[in-house]
């Protein structure tokens, strides 16, 4: 069988030929183009392999999140948060449950893909999927 890793290598060099004319915009609400039938197969592909669930190619990057990173989201999110609570949330905490938000995406997810392909300053936490996510677990940790 094929080492995962060489999927998920053929996977990239696939993605990106696929999204090269599609820029990542946060505020834009239209949706990306329909995935290619390489593409689809491809990830069927890495989904089927045995070793998947254990397929973390970025958990180091991912876990080292830049304190600016941090400071920026912590200021973002404010608005979203009971002011109570936020005045509690350290930015260690806060990373934390970024970091916790990452690691649990899966390889093909968007908003994981720009955060290793522009970097932690261009991350797309800032998407209302990802931050009310994060906003939630903020909440549910504090009120309890």
């Amino acid at each position: 069988m094929e080492p995962i890793e060489q999927i998920y290598k053929r996977f990239l060099e696939e993605d990106k030929r696929f999204w090269k004319n599609w820029e990542y915009d946060p505020e834009n609400t239209e949706n990306p183009p329909e995935k290619s039938e390489k593409l689809k197969k491809l990830e069927k592909e890495l989904e089927d392999h045995p070793n998947y669930r254990e397929f973390y190619p970025y958990d180091d990057y991912l876990r080292d999140v830049p304190d600016d990173v941090v400071e920026k989201y912590l200021d973002d999110i404010s608005e979203w948060i009971n002011p109570q609570i936020i005045e509690r949330v350290t930015t260690d905490f806060l990373r934390k449950i970024m970091q916790d938000c990452v690691t649990g995406m899966h390889v093909f997810d968007l908003d994981l893909r720009v955060i290793v392909d522009k970097g932690w300053h261009c991350h797309a936490l800032t998407d209302s999927g990802p931050r009310s996510g994060i906003c939630e677990d903020i909440e549910i940790f504090f009120d309890e």
